[in-house]
This record gives structure tokens, sequence and C-alpha cells, in this order.
């Protein structure tokens, strides 16, 4: 079985950013790409098998965005239709038990007999810090890892999951309070898609030869009564520098569509900032940024171009594991990081 027939080479802002950023890891890249390729095949061989498994893994953090995204789906989804919407309290409620019931349904799912309908929980699989790691008192060095069957398991999980329930709470009350549904449901602003993944054809740099690029912002709304769009992306997380370069991303395709930049706008939404001054953030759209977005995957794209053999994303067969660097031990990327295992750092 020729394990690497053809995974697709493309990026994304998050993939350039986990493989080539600050913290990034070209091992993790690896086992993303090419190492878990056909691991959900019968005869798949061992380490494509389990990377396969890892990288189906679900977070307490990815379950409670995907419930969150339900909330905004349900909230600008009906809103836009003339649809009723649930008020605040309920929904909140109404998501935060969607979070608990899918983390009770694959919390006792073992790793090895998970599959993609119903994955592991990775603080199952990996275990869950006995400190809290968002105290100021948290320190990696004596920290530790407690796992299911051990002392004080329980404990530290619900801790985590009382942590992600609240942040959904606030989330959701967030997102109901938003001026842009009043503007939605008047008519002013059409919803024209929400968590679409989408993709666009990018040239490498100096080349005829393009890759694809992946992009999926949260919504895009459109003013027809004067041509504009307006790009929508919300986070959970506090900001950082490259969320408005994410947003240069997103808007290469309507620039490459044929939307002069000048008729985008971008909006920024942190879903758990307490202050309303800084929780919606709206930027103008210049040419300059989709340029530094662009030069961006094209530098990132070439860089991982030179991890296929011969440079042939077409084939795309990976050199060697050894040029695919792994980050220093004791990195905080590695506590987070899925494929851990494979590197014998579990």
């Amino acid at each position: 079985m020729d394990r690497f027939a053809a995974p697709k080479f493309g990026v994304s802002f998050s993939r350039l950013d986990s493989a080539l950023g600050e913290d990034g890891c070209l091992r993790w890249y690896f086992w993303r790409s090419y190492g878990s390729w056909k691991g959900w095949e019968r005869d798949a061989p061992p380490d494509a098998a389990l990377a396969y498994r890892l990288g189906k893994m679900r977070s307490l953090a990815a379950l409670a965005g995907a419930a969150v995204h339900e909330a905004a789906q349900h909230v600008f989804g009906n809103t836009s239709q003339g649809l009723s919407v649930w008020p605040a309290d309920k929904l909140a409620q109404e998501t935060a038990n969607a979070f608990m019931g899918d983390v009770r349904r694959i919390l006792p799912q073992d790793l090895h007999s998970s599959s993609k309908r119903k994955p592991a929980l990775q603080e199952a699989v990996y275990g869950v810090w006995d400190q809290d790691p968002r105290s100021e008192d948290f320190d990696r060095t004596t920290a530790k890892r407690l796992k299911p069957g051990t002392d004080g398991f329980r404990q530290a999980l619900n801790r985590e999951v009382v942590f992600y329930e609240e942040r959904i709470r606030v989330s959701v009350q967030v997102l109901t309070e938003l001026p842009l549904l009043k503007h939605l449901a008047s008519g002013a602003y059409r919803l024209e898609r929400m968590e679409q993944l989408t993709e666009i054809q990018v040239p490498f740099e100096g080349s005829e030869d393009t890759f694809t690029a992946w992009i999926s912002p949260d919504m895009l709304l459109s003013r027809p009564d004067v041509g504009r769009y307006l790009l929508v992306d919300w986070k959970s997380g506090e900001a950082k520098e490259g969320h408005i370069e994410q947003l240069g991303l997103y808007a290469m395709e309507a620039v490459q569509a044929g939307i002069p930049p000048s008729d985008v706008g971008l909006m920024l939404v942190y879903l758990s900032e307490e202050s309303e001054l800084r929780r919606v953030q709206v930027y103008p759209c210049r040419q300059q940024l989709v340029d530094e977005a662009r030069a961006r995957l094209q530098a990132g794209a070439g860089q991982l171009r030179e991890l296929a053999v011969d440079g042939d994303v077409v084939a795309n067969r990976p050199v060697e594991m050894e040029r695919f660097t792994q980050l220093a031990e004791g990195s905080s990327r590695c506590g987070w990081c899925e494929y851990r295992m494979l590197c014998g750092r579990d």
C-alpha cells in the first residue's frame, strides 16, 4: 500500500500558524498532513492508525467552541429568515446543555476504539493538569497530568468543564447583544453564508503553479443597497495581532472575485471580552492588508512545499521525517498537541 498516494497539498491560516508560527511545529504538520493519511483503512500501519485517531480527538475547548457556533447559527440564521430566536438565558442554557451532553457522550470513549463519529476526549487521553493552567501560580515544571482512574482526575476535569461552561454562557450573551442583529432583522444587512469552507487558488511566489488555500470566515454579510460586504469572525480567546491578518486572508476571496477592497468591511468579535468597547473591532479592508495576507500564504506554502519530495505538491509525498523538526521538549505547545504521544512525550 502506498500510504502517501495523494494527501492534498493546501494551507490555511491556522495550519500555517501551527506549523510555522512563533510556537509552530513541523512534526505536528507531518502527522496532520502526512502521517495520519489513510489511517482510517483497516490495513493501515499502526502509527498511521494512531495518528488518525489522535487527530480526531476533541478537546473541551473544541467542544465548547462547536456549541457556541451552533448557537450563533441559531441566532443569525433565524434572525435573517425572520424567525423567532430563543431568549438569551434559554439559549445559553441549551448551549451549555449541548456541550455537557457531548462531554458525557465521548468521555468514556477509548482512544483505540474511537472513530470519526465518536472520537475520544483529549483530556481523557492525555489527562488534566492538577493545577489550574489559567492561574498566575501555574507552574508547568511542577504541574502533573491526572488521567482517568487516578486520584483527583474527576475534580480536575470538573474544574475545566465548569470553566468552559461559564465561557459558553458569556459568549452566548455577547452574541445575542450584537448590534448586527438589529441590522439583520431590519433588512439592512443580508446573511450570505456562515462557516462555509471555501477553496481559493493562489500562485506560489515567482511561479505560475498554484496551491489551495482553505478559508472559512464565521459569517459573510452584504448590504445590497450599496453593494458592500462585511466579513465577521468571532474569537473565544484574547485579541492577537494575527487576527486581523486572518481577516485579510478571508478578504482575498472577495478581491479575487472582483470586489474592490474598499467595498469590504472586516469585523472581529471577542466573545469572552467583558468590555463592550473592546468586544467588537471593525477595520477597513485595504489592498495592503490583502497583499500582506497573500505574501504570508505564499511564503508559508513555499516553506511547506520544500517538505514534499522534489517540491512536487501534486504527488505530495513527504521527505524524510527528520526534516520535520520538533519543538524543544517542554514547549507550551507540546502541552496541548494532540500528537505528542507519537513523539514519546506523553
